[in-house]
């Protein structure tokens, strides 16, 4: 089976990349493709890094890892990006396919476009968060994952800032971030 992470990716930050290693070992699969969305439908309006910058970031991360790939399909795409459409597309490649979520996209997966159908065809597991309660799920599949305490939000609000983000994201994301002068 074949893991499926959407996000927006802004930027790739070195929890996502321990978090796939981590799913990958407890559900067997055979790699994570990691999804760059064009425009995500519940951030409609807020601005983010330009989406070529974003695929190069995930590119740059995980050059090195067999296991994990990156699909540039919501991009090319263009628009508002939907779950549903990149299942679809990445089952017709792949087969068999599960989708990988965060515990706060969870809480609102009701929200989402065709939910339902998402929930019929695919499986979905829930990645761990601090604090979220696992117990009201419904048909989505709890992983205890470790706890990774970094944000894109606090990436870029440190770059913004003038502090470090040694550590927080791979060595060559961090380059590429400065290099052109992305969260200023």
């Amino acid at each position: 089976m074949i893991g499926i992470f959407g996000g927006t990716f802004d930027p790739i930050h070195t929890g996502h990349l321990i978090l796939c290693r981590d799913v990958i070992e407890l559900l067997g699969l055979k790699k994570i493709i990691l999804v760059p969305a064009h425009v995500s439908p519940f951030k409609v309006g807020v601005e983010t890094s330009t989406a070529e910058d974003r695929l190069k970031m995930v590119e740059i991360a995980i050059a090195r890892d067999p296991l994990l790939n990156v699909s540039d399909y919501e991009i090319k795409r263009g628009g508002v990006s939907y779950t549903i459409d990149t299942i679809n597309y990445l089952k017709n490649i792949f087969g068999e396919v599960c989708l990988l979520i965060g515990a706060d996209q969870a809480k609102d997966f009701k929200k989402w476009h065709r939910w339902e159908e998402i929930l019929k065809t695919t499986p979905v597991y829930v990645l761990n968060r601090k604090g979220f309660n696992f117990e009201h799920l419904e048909g989505m599949y709890p992983l205890e994952t470790r706890m990774i305490d970094i944000s894109s939000t606090e990436i870029r609000n440190r770059v913004k800032e003038g502090r470090s983000i040694k550590y927080l994201v791979p060595e060559r994301v961090e380059a590429y971030i400065l290099d052109r002068g992305l969260y200023l």
